[in-house]
């Protein structure tokens, strides 16, 4: 067929039977390790304690005192007279204990500002979450590189078999050719290579079903042009022209696998028919 001249490799990033199985893993993987992350993270992430007993604790406490009694004046519940005594509206000395007692509302809020004021700052959510998210990008980058790694291993060997099937196709077929004897035992190692070739190829397609040129050296190879064993006439020499095309075509499909991340448009380029 005219497919099997020479050409400048291409590509197609087109993942087969495998490349949907592993496509699969990613849909489903890196969601359920998102989601597990994100519960580690809201089960590590620590709430400040709000309540009402350790606010009062701390204002009640002798070193907050007089932060307490600052924060009344400002807020307008008390006063300071000449000699710096914290007082009342009504004249009365401001006690933080009997204010609590005697009005628990201007009492808390004075306390809540107190609180809110002097607590140490803490790190902003971001920066709590951060180390986390670090590790979630970590653990998806690795997962990802995993899979790539796994698959150009695949389509590497997927590359091998296919050159050793060929080879040793061509071999038998060569040994055919010039033998002397053209019995049943010659057809029968060129068959039997030829069907591992055939496997193959079928490999091939399945892994890269947008490839057209597995399926055109297919074609070519069960017509028995590429053996002589179901050609008549076939002369020696047009047997060989054909091997030489097909093992270039064969090659660059092993050299296209080899690339799976890159595209290779040129496997698709379509068959337009048979040579003469």
């Amino acid at each position: 067929m005219a497919i099997f001249g020479r050409g400048a490799a291409g590509a197609q990033v087109n993942p087969g039977h495998t490349g949907k199985r592993v496509g699969k893993l990613v849909t489903a993987g890196v969601p359920a390790m998102c989601l597990a992350m994100v519960w580690l993270v809201g089960m590590s992430i620590p709430a400040f304690a709000k309540t009402k007993d350790d606010a009062l604790v701390f204002c009640l406490s002798p070193a907050r005192r007089t932060g307490l009694l600052d924060a009344a004046v400002a807020l307008g519940f008390a006063s300071r007279d000449q000699q710096g005594t914290y007082r009342l509206p009504d004249g009365r000395e401001l006690d933080p204990m009997i204010w609590h007692r005697d009005d628990p509302g201007g009492f808390d809020r004075a306390c809540n500002a107190l609180f809110a004021a002097q607590r140490p700052p803490g790190p902003s959510d971001f920066a709590t979450v951060l180390p986390f998210l670090t590790g979630l990008t970590g653990a998806i980058v690795a997962f990802i590189a995993s899979i790539s790694v796994a698959k150009i291993a695949r389509s590497r060997g997927l590359a091998d078999d296919l050159r050793s099937a060929f080879e040793g196709f061509r071999l038998a077929s060569e040994a055919r050719l010039h033998s002397w004897s053209q019995g049943t035992s010659t057809v029968q190692a060129v068959l039997g290579r030829k069907g591992t070739l055939l496997t193959q190829l079928a490999r091939v397609r399945a892994a890269r079903r947008r490839w057209t040129v597995p399926s055109a050296v297919q074609a070519e190879l069960t017509g028995g042009k590429l053996d002589g064993v179901g050609a008549a006439g076939q002369s020696k020499q047009d047997v060989i022209d054909r091997l030489d095309k097909a093992q270039d075509t064969v090659f660059r499909i092993a050299h296209a696998l080899e690339q799976p991340i890159r595209p290779h448009p040129a496997m698709r380029a379509t068959p337009v028919g048979d040579q003469t």
